[in-house]
Order: structure tokens, then C-alpha cells, then sequence
């Protein structure tokens, strides 16, 4: 039974990478920024309600608490507004 779990696991872990090929990831100075806003976010108590990332243009938006916006740029820069 453990056999057929592992199994499975691996099958459907398989079939993920197929679908998250060509999908966009952040690069290596965005997920730095993202981290370091995120930390400081909580630092303050202030909860993070969303993370997204624009397919188009490639920028990182994080909305904390009700007002604060974040953009991250993929060379790493940030915009506060």
C-alpha cells in the first residue's frame, strides 16, 4: 500500500512539472524584495493579503493590509504606494 502511495505521488509530482513548464517565474532580485517586504510586513503585524504576479508585464503585486501596495519590478526594484 505505501508502494502505491509513492507511486502516486510521483506520478502527479511528474505531471506538474509538465504543466509549470513555460509558466513565468520571478526572478532571483524579485523573490529577494518580495522576502524582504514580506518580513517587513510582518514585523509590523500587518498581514499580506495578496501576492500576484502580472504575466505581462512581469511585475510582483503585493497587497498589505487594506492600503499598502507593492511593486516589484524584475530587476528588483520597488515601488511603494
Amino acid at each position: 500500500m505505501l508502494k502505491n502511495f509513492y507511486f502516486s505521488i510521483a506520478s502527479v509530482s511528474s505531471s506538474k512539472k509538465i504543466e509549470n513548464e513555460g509558466k513565468l517565474e520571478p526572478t532571483p532580485k524579485q523573490l529577494q524584495a518580495l522576502y524582504r517586504r514580506c518580513v517587513a510586513a510582518s514585523n509590523l503585524m500587518q498581514p499580506i493579503n495578496v501576492v500576484r504576479m502580472d504575466e505581462r508585464s512581469k511585475r510582483i503585486f503585493v497587497l498589505i493590509g487594506e492600503t499598502i501596495e507593492v511593486e516589484i519590478f524584475p530587476n528588483g526594484e520597488v515601488f511603494v504606494k
